[in-house]
């Protein structure tokens, strides 16, 4: 071992020791009366069944309906377009798009679906018919939201 890395492990122990004797120091002129917690009511972690909660900013929202498919800074109104079905959504400036539905939001299941897509050799797509993050496979089309279709 070199000279360097024994100075480095000794002067981490160093740390150490130093660290525990000011942290035992002052535990024992901290000491205090023990004040009971109460119990959580809720559990810490959400089940899987909790839909995810998306806080949206109130200053910034698209004012503007999308004008395609693959438009920024708007909103697609899916009760109003694509003959009232399918999912709402706003696209950001930077092309980020949030659902209404907060399911939808989830980025750990997006990313696990387009992983599984690329795996399957499906080709990311776009947007078809106000569908975004869609995929396809030779003449199928299958987009993040369920959207099915064929070329």
């Amino acid at each position: 071992m070199s000279a360097t890395a024994k100075n480095w492990i000794i002067g981490i122990l160093a740390f150490a020791v130093v660290g525990a004797i000011i942290n035992k120091q002052d535990t024992k002129a901290a000491a205090q009366p023990t004040v009971a917690v109460a119990a959580p009511t809720q559990p810490a972690i959400p089940s899987e069944r909790d839909p995810l909660v998306v806080k949206t900013p109130i200053v910034g929202l698209p004012t503007r309906a999308c004008d395609y498919e693959d438009d920024r800074n708007c909103f697609w109104d899916a009760g109003q377009r694509d003959l009232g079905k399918g999912y709402s959504y706003w696209v950001d400036r930077n092309g980020t798009v949030t659902y209404l539905d907060p399911q939808l939001n989830d980025a750990g299941a997006r990313l696990k679906w387009q992983a599984d897509k690329k795996k399957a050799g499906w080709e990311r797509y776009g947007a078809v018919g106000g569908h975004q993050n869609c995929y396809a496979l030779a003449s199928a089309v299958e987009c993040w939201d369920g959207f099915r279709s064929t070329l």
